[in-house]
C-alpha cells in the first residue's frame, strides 16, 4: 500500500473494499482510513430508531403556534387536549429549545387522519421522549431533547434509543457527526438515512451521563428568556433601572452560555479519545465544521470558570481535569488592549453582524483581519452571542466572559441592538400580561392573572374612552416594578435606550413589532380607525386654508385587544358589540357634543380650526363604525370569515369566530378592511365565494 506521506494531499487512493463495508456504500473517497472503519463499525441505526414523524399535508388547517391557542389546554391531560406539542425544524440548534408550536391530535389525531393525504408515520414513537434534529441546519446536526408530550414532523426527525444510552446526544452534536454526515450525503439536508449512519465510539465516556443533563439544563436555562418559547418565564425586574437589570439578565445569559460552551468543548476531547481519532483525522474535521469555541486558548487573568447562578450543576472531575490543562496565553499590556477593542467593536454590533464588523476592522490591519477570516468551510453555526464572539477572535468563552464584564464595569460597555431588545421586550411582556394572556409554564404551575391584567381585554390608547389608557397603565407599572417615585425616570431611560418616548413607541412601532417577534400571527391586535379617509389639510376653517402643508393625523380611535377574548363563538361576538357600542360610541358622542357646543361661538380661527378637526375626526369615527359592522355581520367576502374546510353549514355567521381556526384565518377580514397600522399581517387568505 502507498504511503499517505508520499502522496500529494489532493489525491486519494483508498482501497475499493472499503466502500463495500460500508452499509449502503456512499463513494466517499477523499474520508481518511479511521473515518471508513468508523462508517463500517457502530452507527446510530444499530442502537436507535431513527424516524420521520407526522405530516399533516395540510399545516394551515392542523397546525398553530401555540400562544394562538386557548391557554386552558395546558390544564387538561395530555389524551384530553385538542392540541399538543409539535416540533417541526426551526434552524439549527443543540440539547433543546424551538418549541414553538401545537397540532390538532384531538381523540388521536382523529381529523388529520380523515383527511386527504396525511403521512401519519411512526406513530408508537408520538409522545416519547427521545431527541430531534431540524432537517435544514446548513449541514450542522444539533439534536434537541424531544419531550414526552411533544409529536415529531418529518422536518423535524426523531431520535429514538432502544437502550439506555446515556451520552448519546453529545455523540451526535459532535464535530464528528455533522462531518459524516456531509461526507456521505448528496446534499445539506439532514435525512434520516444519513444520520442514522452516524458512528458510535465502542464505549462513551461514562461522565456523559451527567453531563448530557448539565448542558441540557444549561440550554433549558436560556430558553427559558425566549419570548415565543414554550418554556418562556417572565424575567424579574429588580428596583434599579432598566439598564441595571438589563445587565443583571445579560450577565446571567453568559455565565450559563460560558459554562455551557466550556463543557462542549471538553467533550469534544473526550469524543476523540473515544473514536480514536489521530491528530490529522482531528484536523480533517475540524477543517470541514470550525474548532469548537471551548478550544481556543484562554488570556491568563481571565481563566477562572466563573459561577453559574444557583449552582445549577457541580462538574465531573474528569471534565475539571480537562479544562485545567487548556492552553493559556500571557499577553502584554497591548497586545490585551487591541483584544479588548476588537471584542468592543464586535459586541456593540450586535449578534449576527457581518458587515458591521468588517467595515469596523479595516483598522486592524492584513493580519488581524486573516485570522478572523481563518475557519471552516461550512462552519457549525454558534448558539450563542458569546460563542460567536469567540469564534470571531479565536478566544476561549470564558476570556470572553471576563473580559466582557471588565468592561462593562469600567467603561459601561453595552450591546445597543440587545439593550433595546430588552427594554422593548419588557413593555411589550407587561402588555400582554395587561391584556390578560398567561404562558403555558404559567397556566401549568396555576398563577392567577395578575391584579392588573384588564378585565374586558380591550385597552385604549385614545383618551376619552372611559377607561385608563395603555400609556398611564404601563406608567404606573413602572412605579410598581421599580418604585413609584421613578416612573418618570423609566420613561425617560426607555426613550433614551429605544429612539423613541414611549407614547410614540405604542402608537408606531409596538404593534409592527409584535406582528414580527410572533411570526405574523399577533396575538395583542392594536385595532385602529384610518385618518386617510378624510381629506383635510392642517389649518383648514371656515374662512380658508392657513399656510402649511398636510399634516399626519394620528387615528381618532385606537385600542389594544386580547385576541383570545376576541374569538370565542358568541362570547367574541359580544366583545365587537362592546367594542363598537361602548368604547366607540362614547368617543362619537364626545365628539358630537363638544362640536354642537362650538357651533355659533364667533369667527375666532382657533374655534373654526377646533370645529373643522372635530368634523373631520366624527368622519373617520363613522368610517370606522361602518367597518366594525361590515366585521359584525360578515355579509360580504372582504368582511367575512371563510374556513375553507368547513363546510357552509360551518362557516361562521357574522362575527362568531373559533379560536381553534387560528390567528391567519379569524385575523384576515380586519386586515382586509385596514383595521391596523400596519398593512400587511397574514397577507392574502381565501375568501368566501361570492
Amino acid at each position: 500500500m502507498i504511503k499517505t506521506s508520499s502522496i500529494h494531499p489532493a489525491v486519494f487512493q483508498p482501497r475499493q473494499s472499503r466502500f463495500i463495508d460500508i452499509p449502503q456504500a456512499p463513494f466517499s473517497y477523499w474520508l481518511r482510513d479511521r473515518f471508513l472503519e468508523l462508517l463500517s463499525g457502530l452507527t446510530l441505526d444499530k442502537v436507535s430508531k431513527v424516524c420521520q414523524g407526522l405530516v399533516t399535508a395540510d399545516d394551515t388547517r392542523f397546525v398553530r403556534f401555540f400562544w394562538e391557542v386557548s391557554s386552558k389546554i395546558w390544564l387538561k391531560p395530555l389524551d384530553a387536549r385538542h392540541w399538543v406539542g409539535f416540533v417541526k425544524g426551526g434552524g439549527y440548534g443543540r440539547w433543546y429549545g424551538q418549541q414553538y408550536w401545537v397540532v390538532d391530535w384531538e381523540r388521536n389525531g382523529e381529523r388529520i387522519k380523515a383527511s386527504s393525504n396525511p403521512r401519519v408515520q411512526n406513530e408508537s414513537y408520538y409522545f416519547k421522549e427521545g431527541w430531534t434534529y431540524s432537517y435544514m441546519a446548513r449541514g450542522s446536526l444539533g439534536v434537541r431533547q424531544l419531550p414526552k408530550d411533544i409529536i415529531f414532523c418529518d422536518l423535524s426527525a426523531g431520535v429514538f434509543p432502544n437502550r439506555q444510552l446515556p451520552g448519546l446526544s453529545i455523540c451526535l452534536n459532535s464535530r464528528l457527526s455533522s462531518f459524516i454526515i456531509r461526507a456521505i450525503s448528496p446534499r445539506i439536508q439532514l435525512r434520516e438515512s444519513y444520520v442514522q449512519r452516524i458512528p458510535l465510539p465502542k464505549k462513551i465516556p461514562n461522565s456523559f451521563s451527567l453531563v448530557e443533563n448539565i448542558l441540557v439544563g444549561l440550554k433549558k436555562r436560556l430558553v427559558e428568556r425566549d419570548v415565543i418559547e414554550m418554556t418562556f418565564t417572565n424575567w424579574k425586574i429588580g428596583n434599579m433601572t432598566l439598564r441595571s437589570c438589563y445587565f443583571s439578565k445579560i450577565q446571567d445569559s453568559e455565565v450559563i452560555a460560558t459554562a455551557l460552551h466550556t463543557i462542549e468543548a471538553v467533550c469534544e476531547k473526550l469524543l476523540i479519545n473515544a473514536y480514536s481519532l489521530d491528530e490529522e483525522d482531528t484536523a480533517a474535521v475540524m477543517a470541514e465544521t470550525g474548532e469548537p469555541s471551548g478550544w481556543f486558548p484562554l488570556i491568563r487573568g481571565y481563566d477562572t470558570i466563573p459561577e453559574v447562578p444557583q449552582g445549577i450543576f457541580n462538574l465531573p472531575e474528569e471534565i475539571m481535569n480537562h479544562f485545567e490543562s487548556q492552553k493559556r496565553e500571557n499577553l502584554s499590556h497591548d497586545e490585551l488592549d487591541t483584544i479588548k477593542l476588537r471584542l468592543k467593536v464586535l459586541y456593540e454590533a450586535g449578534p449576527g453582524s457581518k458587515a458591521e464588523d468588517e467595515k469596523n476592522l479595516e483598522s486592524f490591519g492584513d493580519d488581524d483581519k486573516k485570522n478572523f477570516d481563518k475557519g471552516a468551510r461550512i462552519p457549525i453555526p454558534a448558539d450563542t452571542f458569546i460563542e460567536e464572539l469567540s469564534h470571531k477572535l479565536k478566544i476561549h468563552p470564558i476570556s470572553i466572559y471576563w473580559l466582557l464584564k471588565e468592561m462593562r464595569e469600567k467603561e459601561d460597555l453595552v450591546c445597543p441592538s440587545e439593550l433595546k431588545l430588552y427594554a422593548e421586550d419588557y413593555v411589550s411582556v407587561m402588555i400582554i400580561h395587561m391584556l390578560g394572556y398567561q404562558w403555558p409554564k404559567q397556566v401549568e404551575a396555576g398563577e392567577p392573572l395578575p391584579d392588573w391584567a384588564d378585565d374586558d381585554g380591550i385597552i385604549p390608547l385614545t383618551d376619552g374612552l372611559g377607561e385608563t389608557t395603555l400609556l398611564d397603565r404601563i406608567r404606573k407599572r413602572f412605579g410598581a416594578d421599580f418604585r413609584e417615585e421613578k416612573e418618570a425616570s423609566i420613561e425617560s431611560e426607555f426613550y433614551n435606550i429605544v429612539g423613541k418616548s414611549l407614547e410614540r413607541w405604542l402608537e408606531e412601532d409596538l404593534f409592527a413589532r409584535h406582528v414580527k417577534q410572533f411570526k405574523n400571527r399577533p396575538i395583542a391586535w392594536h385595532i385602529v380607525s384610518d385618518p386617510s379617509v378624510v381629506n383635510h389639510e392642517t389649518g383648514q376653517s371656515g374662512k380658508g386654508k392657513r399656510k402649511g402643508g398636510k399634516k399626519k393625523h394620528k387615528p381618532a380611535f385606537s385600542v389594544m385587544i386580547h385576541y383570545h377574548r376576541f374569538v370565542d363563538g358568541d362570547k367574541g361576538y359580544g366583545k365587537l358589540l362592546r367594542l363598537k357600542n361602548k368604547y366607540l360610541e362614547k368617543l362619537m358622542s364626545q365628539t358630537r357634543s363638544e362640536l354642537e357646543s362650538l357651533r355659533g361661538r364667533g369667527d375666532d380661527p382657533k374655534t373654526f380650526d377646533r370645529i373643522a378637526e372635530l368634523d373631520r375626526k366624527l368622519v373617520e369615527l363613522e368610517d370606522f363604525r361602518e367597518r366594525l359592522e361590515r366585521i359584525q355581520e360578515g355579509k360580504d367576502p372582504e368582511s367575512s370569515i371563510f374556513v375553507r374546510w368547513k363546510s357552509t353549514e360551518e362557516q361562521p355567521q357574522g362575527w362568531r369566530p373559533d379560536i381553534n381556526d387560528g390567528v391567519k384565518i379569524n385575523i384576515a377580514p380586519w386586515e382586509r378592511l385596514g383595521m391596523f397600522p400596519v398593512k400587511k399581517i397574514v397577507g392574502e387568505v381565501e375568501r368566501a365565494p361570492v
